[in-house]
């Protein structure tokens, strides 16, 4: 077991987490199981998921996930000719985000709060998953969820980021973001924030250490 480095510790107050590709594995494969499954040409599930229009609506509760589905299969079907059961898409999204959570990380975040820092999630998620997110830690462990659906705001939009410090009540220096897309982090990085690339429990353990987060790193 390692100690924090001398002379860093206190400066980080809160460490904030994504979710989906952090405290769970990547859902990019998922989304090339579906073009595979149906013949899709080859992005068309993650164009829909990840930078789509509808999707980024869904994100910030201007749409639910059912209509969503619905028009998601519409355009796959006039598009390329194929009929996807919006079924089969809310089945990818609950193997996404389901039971698949690394017992690593939220060991990891449960020992950041037990260390006497705040907590918080900072995800890019849609309001019907919300039951499923409040289930992730034991009660207390999270002090705050800042996602999409909540703030009406999603990544890597920078007001987010900004609501988050407001909601926190804390400097963008005293904050740790954990995120596993570059974008993201550049973007809390461009307001001030410790931005961290997610590149597994191991490194993500060492680089908050670094900032002086009293974690266990081996």
């Amino acid at each position: 077991m390692n100690l924090p480095p001398s002379g860093s510790a206190g400066s980080i107050e809160a460490v904030v987490f994504d979710v989906g590709g952090v405290l769970m594995p990547t859902p990019l494969g998922e989304f090339d199981r579906i073009d595979a499954e149906y013949d899709l040409r080859p992005g068309t599930t993650m164009d829909l998921f990840r930078g789509g229009s509808l999707f980024a609506k869904c994100e910030i509760g201007e749409l639910s996930f059912a209509d969503f589905c619905i028009d998601a299969i519409a355009q796959i079907r006039a598009e390329q000719g194929v009929a996807v059961p919006a079924q089969r898409l809310d089945k990818m999204m609950w193997t996404l985000m389901g039971g698949q959570v690394s017992a690593g990380m939220i060991d990891l975040v449960t020992q950041i709060k037990a260390a006497g820092l705040r907590t918080a999630l900072l995800s890019n998620v849609f309001a019907e998953r919300h039951a499923w997110l409040s289930e992730l830690f034991p009660a207390g462990v999270i002090d705050l969820n800042c996602s999409s659906y909540v703030v009406g705001l999603r990544k890597p939009e920078v007001a987010i980021y900004r609501e988050m410090l407001t909601r926190l009540d804390l400097s963008p220096h005293q904050v740790a973001f954990v995120d596993d897309f570059p974008e993201n982090v550049e973007a809390a990085t461009a307001v001030g924030i410790h931005g961290l690339l997610f590149l597994g429990e191991a490194e993500c353990r060492r680089q908050l250490h670094a900032l002086g987060v009293p974690v266990t790193v081996t």
